[in-house]
């Protein structure tokens, strides 16, 4: 049985992973539960502490006899110190996206994890989504790639300046992208548009993806990918079952040791985030991901 602390609560998600371990009906009866919740604040983690989870008021009472802890802050600013710190215990670790709010505290991250040698996961939910599954294995049959393009929600206004920044919703995109085309976007430029910006980003091997940063709409996430011998494109269904998905990935990787996205593919995320708010700052002018060298091996 592993036992989870969930760290951090000032999102929705503590309470949605809560629910799918913890709940009635979950697949991880046998396999899984959390037992602990912490916040600096100790009303958000009171507020989200159900299912037989005991909220705490320090770290240490948190993750006192735990075997995987999962960092859910919801601004990825939050998430670097934390994660080093659960690094150094060697303890398997979740962290909600993004791994950073930039790429330098990504390299930390990675770093850490290396130095350790503890496994980690960090991911949107979107990546994991039936949907995108699915298409991901039909890829095949539409032959040599040709063109691609993603589009989505890429801000959450109400949520003040933070919630504005490409790094808190722009990142289910960027990893639904990622998941589809691969690793390797080496730069990127960006045309503003009044509904949306189009960045137009470009492999190392030379194929190119168009995204669709959307703004003032309903959220919306789909993707398509153009080949030699035909087209497909996937919308994701808000009422997927990501987020079941992504739960059951963390908790085979501290089963098994074993992530599903190393964490140098997350970094590249958080690569892929910075240049494209700094491309937006000079449209029409292509701009190279930073791509600083981090050690190669487990992460």
């Amino acid at each position: 049985m592993i036992r989870i602390a969930v760290l951090q609560a000032n999102s929705s998600h503590p309470e949605a992973f809560i629910n799918i371990i913890n709940g009635s009906d979950t697949p991880f009866r046998d396999r899984a539960r959390v037992v602990t919740i912490w916040d600096e604040d100790f009303a958000l983690s009171t507020a989200q502490a159900s299912h037989g989870v005991r909220a705490c008021e320090t770290l240490d009472e948190a993750i006192d006899a735990v075997d995987m802890v999962m960092i859910c802050g919801r601004w990825g600013d939050q998430h670097p110190d934390l994660a080093i710190q659960m690094a150094g215990l060697g303890l398997p670790v979740f962290i909600d996206k993004p791994l950073a709010s930039s790429f330098s505290r990504a390299c930390d991250v990675v770093e850490a994890f290396e130095r350790t040698g503890a496994p980690a996961l960090c991911a949107s939910a979107y990546r994991f989504a039936p949907e995108v599954l699915t298409f991901c294995e039909g890829l095949d049959r539409l032959g040599r790639f040709r063109s691609g393009q993603a589009a989505g929600l890429s801000e959450w206004p109400d949520l003040g300046p933070k919630g504005r920044e490409l790094h808190f919703y722009g990142v289910h995109t960027a990893e639904m992208i990622q998941t589809v085309f691969g690793e390797g976007i080496r730069s990127v430029v960006v045309h503003p548009g009044d509904g949306a910006d189009i960045a137009i980003l470009e492999f190392a091997d030379g194929r190119r993806v168009d995204w669709h940063l959307l703004r003032d709409c309903a959220e919306i996430y789909e993707i398509g990918y153009y080949g030699q011998d035909g087209h497909d494109r996937v919308r994701i269904d808000p009422f997927s079952a990501y987020y079941e998905n992504m739960m059951e990935a963390a908790v085979h990787m501290a089963e098994t040791g074993q992530s599903p996205v190393s964490l140098l593919a997350s970094a590249e995320i958080v690569a892929l985030l910075d240049a494209v708010t700094l491309a937006r700052q000079t449209p029409g002018e292509r701009l190279a991901l930073e791509m600083r060298p981090v050690p190669a091996g487990k992460v």
